[in-house]
């Protein structure tokens, strides 16, 4: 889906207006000293099982409070789509671990939900 959006975007308004942000394939984050196949499932789980599942509460909770409408059909759209990857990284996070190759997992997670809410927990803590 972002891909197609990113397709899109460039078609409507021309690559120089799109972020390159949004662009290309994206990179595996660096993880320093770890393998290849443990960089590849630290940015599964933290791009699917944690941000597309987070987004999905958010996308239910603001759907909670949309009228029916164009603009709810474009919030469900998106939250069938984010369901979709969560499901895909929770299935990849699944088979990970009855092979028992989850290396490093459990030392990245917390930083990783740090990388992937902060924002919202820093957010929380200065509301009146």
């Amino acid at each position: 889906m972002r891909r197609f959006a990113a397709k899109m975007a460039v078609g409507l308004l021309g690559e120089d207006q799109v972020p390159k942000r949004v662009r290309g394939i994206p990179s595996i984050p660096k993880h320093s000293g770890r393998i290849v196949e443990t960089r590849a499932l630290l940015h599964v789980v933290e791009m699917c099982c944690l941000s597309e599942t987070f987004t999905g509460v958010f996308l239910t909770d603001m759907l909670s409070e949309m009228e029916e409408g164009t603009p709810r059909m474009a919030v469900e759209s998106l939250l069938e789509d984010e369901i979709d990857h969560g499901r895909v990284g929770w299935a990849y996070l699944a088979t990970r671990a009855r092979a028992k190759r989850v290396d490093g997992l459990a030392a990245a997670l917390p930083a990783m939900v740090e990388h992937t809410m902060g924002w919202v927990r820093r957010q929380g803590s200065q509301s009146p």
